[in-house]
């Protein structure tokens, strides 16, 4: 199929046409991790239109295009990501986050990130990316790529272009099924994406029934994120398959198998406006969407708020750079990154290196480096590469420091034999939450199934002459450890005085990338509580929210006053629980009460900002004293 403007700037406008609907018929069901039998759109659509994040940021990375032209860099939609979106929900929190401690893409899309970093943010934000490359997906997926590093990980880097190349390629062919295919050519055959498509088309050419294949992806590529690509992808494929190209019937499939569905659908109603035109949706469903966005951005400064005037402008852009390079890597670029994680403590050191092509990385010039107080730097090895040298330098806190910061900016300047300064980059390096531990403690006993009092009176012990020692209950006593929530190890009246003395008295452990583990604090093994201590300071009194994710029980204190407690067991989430607490301008002395039960024991800790939850960011101007 060749593609003129005409049926260019058609095909544009219904792909916009189909994100704005289907997204807005998925809204309601969203997270709905569980099969749902609706029989038709109406089944489950709003009522009016909504907002959504999956069309709201394309709007943003539209005007980056603008200002910046094809050599924009993942900087750029980045800093454009933070003054222009102020919601701040799952990975889009933690990128920006990592962003503002002078961690940049690709490191923040994961670092500090594992639980959301294959979550769906970026693969619903492919649309743009294709329009501006219609039939030239290998340079859509670049630009995609420079997008998804922001706030995720390979595997949903390589889901936003899978889509990226599927709706390219949806402007020239409306045969699903090889689209389906040739897509999955622009993305390594080595990764979970690629593996669900091919299993999800591979059943659909077999001619398997749909409530099989349904269940293999719950089975298989299910998740406790409802955002996680590895089936949203799987679900999208599924729909376009087994949807026949009938609007209605694709999108109410995609609906009916849960989870992320304002995305699934959101994609879906673009892929199949790209591949078939407006026509497929008819009147009914243009003029539930009609011509106006509802958005949630903010400093917008062009007008692209109708579908007529986004289209527009997109196929604008499109048409004037269809010739155009992408812009690549400048030759002379100036680049820092990092061997290892980001992160820096008094027990943690921190090695960054520094690429500078041939021209820079003569002998005359000279790398200066500004230094935040507090931190030392060795300069640790040089290479010489083919293009360039790489220098490497480690970075270590001073051992006389008394507080770390929650991060850490270091500039590094070039400059020539006469002092002038050719390039200047920043990088940035994130505090290790330092903590206090108290622990391991422990009981021999499960006085939970046979309480201290009852083994007494039952006379559950060996008698001695001067004293009883309690005899096991059973052998899975006797091969055990116990540990309880509501058992004071030691005494909790956490007044600042008692604080000071446990601390004091604590053994030092830092918290890399937010996580307390039990694994790593001693190396005794087995069930066990332990008291984790911190001195947090602020700039101000703060409302603040604890974003707390446990596996297993823990209890909260705040200067002193007990403020929460969770007594179940569950599966990991940074949201497992929200703790809403007032903190004073200085030192805030924070207790946590951590069991361990067996392996894989995990709790984050971090702090966000009111308005808290999907709006107010996480705190990045605290530090901690040690």
């Amino acid at each position: 199929m060749r593609l003129n403007e005409d049926s260019y700037r058609k095909k544009v406008r219904a792909g916009w046409l189909g994100k704005c609907i289907g997204g807005n018929l998925g809204a309601i069901p969203e997270c709905l991790k569980k099969r749902s039998y609706f029989l038709k759109p109406e089944d489950f659509m709003p009522e009016k239109m909504l907002a959504n994040d999956d069309l709201d940021l394309q709007l943003v990375w539209l005007q980056v295009l603008l200002d910046k032209g094809l050599s924009f860099t993942s900087d750029d939609l980045m800093e454009e990501f933070i003054k222009c979106y102020p919601a701040n929900p799952n990975e889009y929190g933690y990128g920006k986050r990592n962003y503002r401690r002078g961690i940049k893409p690709p490191v923040s899309g994961t670092f500090a990130n594992e639980f959301f970093m294959n979550s769906m943010g970026c693969p619903i934000r492919a649309e743009i990316w294709a329009m501006i490359c219609p039939g030239r997906p290998e340079k859509g997926i670049e630009l995609a790529y420079r997008d998804g590093c922001l706030d995720h990980g390979e595997e949903s880097i390589y889901a936003e272009q899978y889509i990226t190349a599927l709706e390219s390629l949806s402007f020239m062919s409306q045969d699903r099924p090889m689209l389906i295919k040739k897509a999955m050519e622009y993305i390594p055959e080595t990764s979970r994406i690629y593996h669900v498509i091919s299993d999800v088309s591979g059943a659909f050419e077999k001619g398997a029934e749909l409530e099989k294949v349904m269940d293999y992806l719950e089975t298989e590529y299910g998740d406790v994120d409802c955002s996680i690509s590895f089936y949203n992808i799987g679900v999208i494929v599924l729909a376009l398959l087994y949807g026949n190209g009938e609007f209605e019937k694709t999108i109410t499939l995609a609906v009916n198998c849960g989870y992320d569905t304002d995305c699934t659908a959101a994609t879906l109603g673009a892929v199949l406006g790209i591949m078939y035109g407006e026509e497929i949706f008819g009147e009914k469903w243009l003029g539930y969407c009609g011509e106006e966005i509802i958005t949630g951005c903010v400093n917008l400064h062009y007008d692209i708020l109708t579908i007529d005037k986004l289209s527009r402008v997109t196929c604008n852009f499109g048409i004037e750079t269809d010739l155009q390079e992408c812009g690549k890597e400048q030759a002379d670029s100036f680049r820092m990154d990092y061997v290892g994680l980001p992160e820096i403590g008094p027990a943690k050191t921190a090695e960054i290196r520094v690429k500078l092509p041939q021209f820079l990385a003569g002998e005359e010039n000279k790398l200066v480096w500004d230094l935040p107080d507090g931190l030392k730097m060795d300069k640790s090895g040089v290479e010489k590469k083919e293009k360039g040298t790489e220098y490497y330098y480690t970075v270590r806190m001073d051992e006389t420091v008394g507080c770390l910061s929650d991060h850490y900016i270091l500039k590094a300047s070039l400059k020539d034999p006469g002092g002038k300064t050719i390039r200047i980059q920043n990088i940035g390096l994130a505090g290790v939450q330092p903590f206090r531990i108290l622990g391991p403690f422990w009981d021999m006993f499960d006085w939970k199934k046979v309480s201290e009092e009852e083994r007494i009176n039952q006379k559950m012990y060996f008698p001695f002459p001067e004293h009883k020692i309690f005899r096991y209950l059973s052998l899975a006593e006797a091969h055990n450890n116990f540990a309880f929530l509501n058992r004071e190890y030691i005494s909790e009246d956490f007044d600042s005085d008692t604080f000071s003395d446990y601390f004091d008295a604590g053994k030092r452990y830092y918290a890399g990338e937010d996580s307390l583990r039990i694994d790593e604090m001693f190396g005794y093994k087995g069930p066990c509580c332990v008291y984790a201590l911190q001195k947090l300071c602020l700039k101000t009194d703060e409302e603040v929210q604890f974003h707390i994710g446990s596996t297993t029980p823990f209890k909260l204190w705040v200067n002193g006053k007990e403020v929460y407690a969770m007594e179940d067991c569950k599966g990991y989430s940074p949201y497992n629980d929200l703790v809403n607490s007032r903190l004073k301008k200085g030192e805030n002395q924070i207790v946590l009460k951590l069991l361990r039960f067996s392996e894989g024991q995990k709790l984050t800790f971090v702090i966000r900002e009111a308005p808290f939850e999907h709006t107010g960011q996480i705190k990045t101007d605290q530090c901690w004293l040690l």
